[in-house]
């Protein structure tokens, strides 16, 4: 799980490049071939 959260008012490219950058570390440093990017929410945006 990779925690993007410093930010609560994120615009929606910046919500894909966390997951691209996510997805891109768990490939080339974990050596995870496929991971699985979703959304987590607590529920309590503004």
């Amino acid at each position: 799980m990779m925690d993007c959260g410093a930010n609560a008012e994120c615009k929606p490219e910046f919500l894909y490049q966390f997951g691209l950058l996510g997805s891109l570390y768990m490939q080339h440093v974990l050596h995870v071939k496929n991971p699985r990017v979703a959304l987590a929410n607590n529920g309590t945006e503004p």
